[in-house]
């Protein structure tokens, strides 16, 4: 037979005994975690960014140079030929970290992107539930995303993509620019 637990509901706490002590830190080993990697595609930067941000960029006990390391181990693509030729030193993970920021961290670039996501979504051939399953996985995805952009006049940034997809790239190019949307 087992043993009898030694707790007993008439028992008294030890006066040592403190909540606090319950909260402390534990040496606990964690499963390794995966970071992901960029390639360059808008869809993913989001992800990727708080991903990293919240594992590798805000982790304080990490060097500099050791952030600058992992960064350049999760990039593939253009965005790591945008830092791959910069030394691995502590000021040049800031440097690094920016020109990502400034080249994909762009409100209006991420929602058109979501917004052209949205519409390029294949027209479902059945109402099968998969299908209209998929359609509204995608659509509420791409719904909070754009709320989350905290794009000012949402209404007016997504009449703006629908109207530019009507013109020829050169002259959506031109007009993106006249109205500072680029």
């Amino acid at each position: 037979a087992p043993p009898e637990p030694s707790f007993k509901p008439d028992a008294t706490i030890p006066s040592n005994f403190s909540v606090s002590n319950l909260s402390s830190p534990m040496n606990v080993r964690l499963p390794h975690i995966e970071l992901n990697t960029f390639n360059g595609s808008l869809t993913d930067w989001p992800e990727y960014k708080a991903n990293f941000q919240s594992i590798i960029h805000n982790n304080a006990s990490l060097s500099l140079v050791a952030k600058f390391h992992y960064l350049r181990t999760t990039l593939t693509g253009p965005p790591l030929a945008l830092v791959k030729e910069l030394p691995l030193t502590d000021s040049n993970y800031t440097i690094a970290w920016n020109s990502l920021l400034q080249r994909y961290d762009i409100k209006r670039m991420l929602g058109a992107n979501l917004v052209n996501n949205l519409l390029n979504f294949p027209p479902t051939k059945h109402e099968t539930r998969a299908d209209l399953s998929k359609f509204l996985s995608i659509f509420s995805e791409c719904s909070a995303s754009l709320k989350s952009l905290e794009i000012p006049d949402l209404a007016d940034f997504i009449i703006f993509q629908l109207g530019i997809k009507c013109l020829p790239p050169g002259s959506a190019k031109a007009f993106k620019r006249s109205r500072n949307q680029d």
